[in-house]
């Protein structure tokens, strides 16, 4: 990551399709491209799906979320420096030669309430965070569907409100047991509540939407999965 930028602006593929992964098995083509109009040949008889796309070209490594036959998000590597939306599909349009595609529809939620992992046994708690990850799933559609900025800018506002809120929640159940892990885990939530405002002070663009839906889903997901489960497990003991 880039000194001074956020997490999240920088999108990590790997993670990307890790969370994303595709509903239905992946197609893997090898293509060769001619003519401007293979991107839409290709696509043709995907439906209103969202799908992934990934490409490999040479130098050139590129990224694509469409939906229909518009192209919701775009972001490529080209010989070294990183291109977002408009600038992926002049670049697309030009290639020639043989390129490496793969294809998977993606699933409608990005993160999924699995109460195996995810459950803390403290009934309120675990709805609280069922909440969290509607929010999550509201904005991952909002990329899907092109509606990303707006839905962006309001979920940051929900988070930063409803997270003080439940971290509040947490934490005086921390005081009421006397939890032994309590000034880590609270370090854990002053971090996330910053970055949140740290993504609406500074201003986002269309582009980055994707990488900060990702950024927070991962960092909730992972935050409850391990720290939260760790105090659930810890208070059940009592």
């Amino acid at each position: 990551m880039k000194p001074g930028t956020l997490p999240g602006e920088e999108l990590d593929e790997r993670t990307l399709v890790e969370m994303v992964a595709s509903t239905s098995d992946v197609k893997r083509l090898e293509l060769s491209l001619t003519g401007e109009g293979w991107l839409k040949e290709l696509l043709r008889g995907t439906g209103n799906r969202p799908v992934l796309l990934l490409l490999d070209h040479d130098d050139v490594r590129a990224l694509l979320i469409v939906r229909g036959d518009r192209v919701v998000f775009a972001s490529a590597n080209s010989n070294g420096s990183r291109l977002t939306t408009g600038s992926v599909l002049e670049l697309l349009q030009r290639l020639r030669g043989r390129a490496r595609v793969s294809l998977a529809v993606l699933r409608p939620r990005l993160v999924e309430w699995d109460p195996e992992r995810l459950s803390t046994g403290v009934k309120g708690i675990d709805l609280q965070h069922r909440q969290l990850i509607a929010s999550l799933n509201m904005l991952y559609q909002g990329v899907l569907l092109g509606d990303s900025v707006r839905r962006l800018r309001s979920t940051l506002g929900f988070l930063r409100e409803y997270t003080v809120f439940h971290f509040s929640s947490e934490e005086r159940f921390f005081a009421r047991y006397g939890y032994p892990g309590a000034d880590e885990h609270v370090r854990q939530h002053r971090w996330f509540v910053e970055r949140v405002r740290d993504y609406e002070r500074e201003g986002f663009e269309e582009d980055m939407a994707l990488g900060v839906v990702v950024f927070l889903a991962k960092w909730v997901r992972g935050h409850i999965a391990g720290s939260d489960r760790d105090w659930g497990r810890w208070v059940a003991a009592r």
